[in-house]
Formats: C-alpha cells, sequence, structure tokens
C-alpha cells in the first residue's frame, strides 16, 4: 500500500512538529530520516507514480512544495501505530518514512546521489529503466535493515536526539544513513568543546571575529557576544548530520527575566541566520521559570521555536504546553549527576522505581489526553539502562551523550544491559559550588492539572506549584547554578583571549 501526502505552503510547525495526537496518522514529521531503520524489513519494491516533477533530479528536489511525505505501509498490520518524527518507523505496521522538501530547505534535501551515499538501502530497481527523473513510474528497492544493537532498536521505537556538539559524536552515531533528528546543547556543553585542544581554531575564529566588528564595546558585551557566537559555530559544526534542529540554550541569568531571556533567543536566532542555519531549524532551550515560560509563549508567536529544560515537574510541562513549546525536556536525573556521578543511584526497574519515571509518564499520559501538540524529549540520561526504561514510557524523543550512545552502539540488541556505573559526562568541567541543601520531603503531589491555566497572571500558578515542590524547586535552581558556572568558565576562557590581543 502507498500513500502520498503533500501540503503546500508554509508550515508553521517548521520541521520536527507533528500534527496533534489522536488525529488520524498521529505523528507525522517532515524530515529526511531513516526509511528503514526498523527492525526486520523484508525486502521489497515500491512503485511511485504521478508525482510533482522534478521529484528527485541529479541536482534538485520538489520545487515549491513544503512537504511530501511519502508512507510505504507493509500489510503486516493496518493499524498505522504512531509513525514519529525524525528518523523513525511506524510500528508494528513496519512504515518507512521519506520526507523530502523544497529546495528553500537547502543542504538538508540532497539530490538523489547524494541520499544514496546516505542511505545505501534504497537503491533504484534498474530493470524498471533509469531511476530519474520520476515523471514515469520508477521504482526502489528496500533492502534488509537488521537492528544488530540496542542503539538500532531503540531507533525504531522513537526518535533520537544528539546531546553533544562534538561533530566526531554525530558521524560516528549515523548508522546506515539513519542521522539524528536534533541537537541539543548548553552552557556545560558549550564550554567542554571550548576547552578541547582540536577546537582552538573555532574558538580563536569566534573571538576574532567580535574583536575585528565590536572593537567600540565595552569588554564584557564583546565576552557575551562571543560566547554566543561560538555556541553558534559548535552548532553549525553538527549541523550537517541532522534532519531536524540546532538547540542553543539562553543565559542561566535571565531565567528569571522575560525580556532578557526574549532578547537573549532572538539575538541566538539571528546569529544562527547569519550563520546560514534558518529560523525553522533552530529551536531555543528555555528554563521552566514562570517568567521564562511566559516568554516562551512570546517566542513561539514570532514563529521561534522553544523547548522548556531544566523541567521537572507536571506543572512546568502543563505551563510548557500551554505556551505553545515545540519541546519538553523533563530531566530525568538532576543535572549534578554529570559533574558527581557518586550520587547517581541506580534502580533494579528504572522504568518503575525512578522516582522521575512517574514524572514522565504522566507527562505523556496528560498530553495524549489533551491532544496536546508539544513533544516530549527527555534529558539528562546517563545510562544505556535508564534508555531503556525511558522507551518503555513512549515519549517522543530521547537527547543522548556521546557516552550513552557509545554503550547503546557497542549493546547487541538481543541482550539485557547491565550498565556499569555512569561515567561523568562533564568531567573536565568540575564544579565551584555545593549542590543545595536537599529536602527531607517527599515528592510533592500532581494536583488535577488539567484544568489550571499556569500562564495566567505572569505564570503566578506555576509559580505556586514550584513554591508548594520543595525537590522541583531544588533541581531546577541546582541546575541554573551549575548553567550559571559553566557560562562563566566559558567566558573566562574567552576574556583572556580578547585582552591578550
Amino acid at each position: 500500500m502507498l500513500s502520498v501526502l503533500a501540503a503546500r505552503g508554509k508550515d508553521t510547525a517548521g520541521l520536527g512538529q507533528s500534527s496533534r495526537r489522536g488525529a488520524g496518522v498521529k505523528r507525522t514529521h517532515a524530515a529526511w530520516g531513516s526509511p528503514c531503520a526498523a527492525s526486520g524489513l523484508s525486502p521489497t519494491t515500491l512503485s511511485l507514480s504521478n508525482v510533482h516533477q522534478p521529484l528527485l533530479s541529479g541536482h534538485g528536489v520538489i520545487p515549491r512544495i513544503q512537504r511530501l511525505l511519502v508512507c510505504i505501509t507493509w500489510p503486516v498490520n493496518e493499524a498505522w501505530s504512531r509513525p514519529r518524527s525524525c528518523s523513525t518507523t511506524a510500528r508494528p505496521a513496519r512504515s518507512a518514512l521519506i520526507a523530502l522538501a523544497s529546495d528553500e530547505y537547502g543542504p538538508l534535501w540532497p539530490s538523489f546521489s547524494s541520499v544514496q551515499e546516505m542511505h545505501p538501502q534504497l537503491t533504484p530497481d534498474r530493470s524498471h529503466g533509469p531511476p530519474l527523473p520520476l515523471s514515469t513510474s520508477q521504482h526502489l528497492h528496500i533492502a534488509d535493515m537488521p537492528s544488530t544493537d540496542l542503539l538500532s532498536q531503540v531507533r525504531a521505537q522513537l526518535v533520537v536526539d544528539v546531546d553533544s556538539m562534538d561533530p566526531n559524536v554525530a558521524a560516528r552515531y549515523t548508522q546506515s544513513g539513519v542521522m539524528f533528528c536534533d541537537m541539543t546543547s548548553n552552557q556545560a556543553i558549550v564550554y567542554n568543546e571550548a576547552i578541547r585542544p582540536d577546537r582552538v581554531d573555532l574558538f580563536k575564529s569566534a573571538c576574532a571575529h567580535i574583536q575585528s566588528t565590536e572593537a567600540q564595546l565595552d569588554t564584557d558585551t564583546q565576552v557575551a557576544h562571543t560566547v554566543d557566537l561560538l555556541t553558534v559555530f559548535l552548532a553549525k559544526s553538527v549541523y550537517p548530520y541532522l534532519t531536524g534542529r540546532v538547540h542553543a540554550q539562553t543565559s542561566p541569568s535571565a531565567a528569571y527575566d522575560t525580556e532578557a531571556t526574549i532578547a537573549h533567543a532572538k539575538k541566538l536566532v539571528s546569529l544562527f541566520e547569519a550563520n546560514g542555519i534558518p529560523k525553522f531549524r533552530v529551536c531555543i532551550k528555555i528554563p521552566a521559570t514562570p517568567e521564562s515560560i511566559i516568554a516562551c509563549k512570546y517566542l513561539e508567536q514570532l514563529g521561534i521555536r522553544t523547548l522548556a529544560t531544566c523541567l521537572f515537574s507536571v506543572p512546568q510541562a502543563m505551563a510548557a504546553q500551554q505556551a505553545g513549546c515545540l519541546y519538553v525536556a523533563p530531566y530525568f536525573n538532576e543535572l549534578r549527576v554529570h559533574f558527581e556521578p557518586s550520587i547517581w543511584k541506580e534502580y533494579a526497574d528504572t522504568a518503575k522505581e525512578h522516582p522521575t519515571s512517574h514524572v514522565i509518564s504522566s507527562i505523556v499520559k496528560i498530553y495524549k489526553e489533551i491532544g496536546s501538540s508539544t513533544l516530549i524529549m527527555p534529558a539528562s540520561i546517563v545510562t544505556a539502562k535508564e534508555v531503556l526504561g525511558l522507551v518503555s514510557l513512549k515519549p517522543d524523543h530521547l537527547t543522548l551523550s556521546g557516552a550513552v550512545l557509545e554503550k547503546l552502539a557497542a549493546a547487541p540488541g538481543s541482550e539485557n544491559v547491565n550498565d556499569a556505573p555512569p561515567e561523568p559526562h562533564h568531567a573536565s568541567a568540575p564544579l565551584g559550588s555545593n549542590p543545595a541543601d536537599k529536602p527531607s520531603v517527599g515528592d510533592a503531589k500532581v494536583p488535577d492539572v488539567k484544568n489550571i491555566n499556569f500562564l495566567e497572571n505572569n505564570g503566578a500558578a506555576l509559580r505556586e506549584a514550584l513554591s508548594a515542590d520543595a525537590e522541583t524547586t531544588r533541581k531546577l535552581a541546582d541546575a541554573l547554578k551549575i548553567f550559571g558556572e559553566m557560562e562563566a568558565k566559558t567566558k573566562e576562557l574567552v576574556r583572556a583571549v580578547l585582552l591578550s590581543d
């Protein structure tokens, strides 16, 4: 069975945005992903006829059509079960999602020769004539792509994003043409890249650019602008390995200042655009404080997509979806475990026993009930066992560090994973502060959040919910403290270079 869906005109949601839950095709995304990432696909031949010319020519793609989703469904099961974004396939129907878009999408949408290089499992069936252009019925052969490791199995279940600004990590785990959807980042990741010897040229380039173009500004402003430009340069190095968006995080110093958060987000987007990454390929990570969630709503109205980060509770997630955020990123572990692994705790049954599992499962359940279009992307994951537990909770995405990707790729898909204790995610970035005191209280009970407007009166209901939840308040404050320290470390590096010249 072959179905072709095309939507003309501007896609206001942009790449990675889905249709709303519960409606027809529940989750379809326009991004070049993995046509055959699922396990156990049988070889088959599909026929494409009467598709807009030229669909795939030697040097171009579909002009002036923003979306074309070609969904090839094997009749294993007629039910289409939650097709997901970017790089995964539907199950159990074993559907493949091929997404193409107009030449406005630039290098994201390659010529067919490039497609064959990225997706060698897609080969022309030449018995039916030359493969291109597709003015008449053409045929592609989809070969077997067995899931031989846990990473492949996870990618067959949901969307995997890369929580790293290292292009080597993104390249290493681009498997058989299966690319990452998004790249996430934060101030700690930027600092860890900035201190790497192999990034010195990029670091100096950012410093030199600001020195040459903003010499009239005071040193503090030059330093802040250099850190922003460095963030963009680092993201751009990973951009070729993505089908979706690059993510950059607003300054933690602005977390409780709506106007400052808006200004920083707009500045980051303009820098990305000036460096060849269009706005629809950018998502701004914003801490889920009342003030910053209000900023998210305003930015979304401007067409700037946002992700609510430093998120530890259902009320924060509800406020984010009310603001129209593209993503929420509930932290599975508090941020400090990446710097102090000794505070990490292992659970026999991660999905049932980990204290954050019930938060994420509640968000998934409530979003489904209300038909939310906000996508759930758990973050702050330290072991492959945690990944498997999270997969069972059925979020939309997972963003994974290079260390976790390595563990998944090394583990055979048929075996259970018994992880060693997690390795420090940011071993080279020791913290200068101790964690906030942990209150001796249990988890706050989740109120009936579906009928609460968390945004009215400048986020008063969210502010009240946070005040009543000591553990979320502690984790949020500690995350902002750590990100602030990492940002300050990067600024020290930049300042030393700027003042030395």
